[in-house]
């Protein structure tokens, strides 16, 4: 009498062992690490978000390139899974954000970074992020109380940048360069940077309007 299959135990596996099963086509080994690596893919998307849409557009960008890493990660190469995957979900994050940066007319879809520094004359490394993490210590209530907090900000922020000055904000945010900016709105060097110094007073006066220290 033949012995029953057995079905393989996912939770034991590596996570170099699921891509390999995943990459056969087993789509249970495939959930299994997607559920392995949602914790770090929210992680990966959390310090940016677009004014007007919602956290979850980025996770999903995020779990897209999960996905792709899940596609196309080779065991044959010195490199963990867990390292392949995070530069796929940075990437695929952070390639959303430029598309959404070439776009000249965006106020309500603009990418605003919690990782840049937030000082308005552009010394000191001190970012939003920064501030609103100094207080959560990992309490989970306080966590929530800051990613409202977070949220909070970037709608003030849509609310009190002009047309030019979200564009500026949304293109620096993107990694173009001043000239860069100026060429792709139509704008001077100079007008750019004036922009994107007003962007800076703004959030620092918004930040102590708010008393987040």
């Amino acid at each position: 009498m033949a012995e029953p299959i057995r079905e393989p135990n996912y939770t034991v596996m590596t996570d170099e062992a699921l891509a390999s099963v995943a990459q056969t086509g087993d789509s249970e080994a495939e959930r299994q690490l997607v559920m392995r690596f949602m914790p770090l893919v929210r992680l990966k998307s959390r310090p940016y978000f677009l004014i007007g849409a919602e956290e979850a557009d980025l996770v999903q960008e995020g779990a897209i390139g999960l996905c792709s890493a899940i596609r196309d990660f080779d065991g044959r190469r010195n490199v963990s899974f867990r390292a392949y995957a995070e530069v796929c979900i940075t990437n695929n994050v952070l390639a959303a954000i430029k598309r959404a940066s070439r776009k000249k007319h965006m106020p309500l879809n603009t990418s605003i970074s919690l990782d840049k520094p937030i000082d308005e004359n552009g010394e000191g490394s001190e970012t939003l992020a920064d501030r609103l993490n100094a207080a959560a210590a990992g309490n989970p209530e306080e966590l929530a109380i800051r990613r409202e907090e977070e949220l909070h900000v970037a709608h003030m922020l849509e609310e009190k940048l002009t047309g030019l000055e979200l564009q500026v904000l949304n293109l620096f945010l993107g990694g173009m360069s001043y000239k860069q900016i100026a060429e792709t709105l139509g704008r001077s060097p100079k007008a750019a940077d004036n922009a994107l110094q007003r962007v800076k007073k703004k959030v620092a006066a918004l930040l102590e309007k708010e008393n987040i220290q």
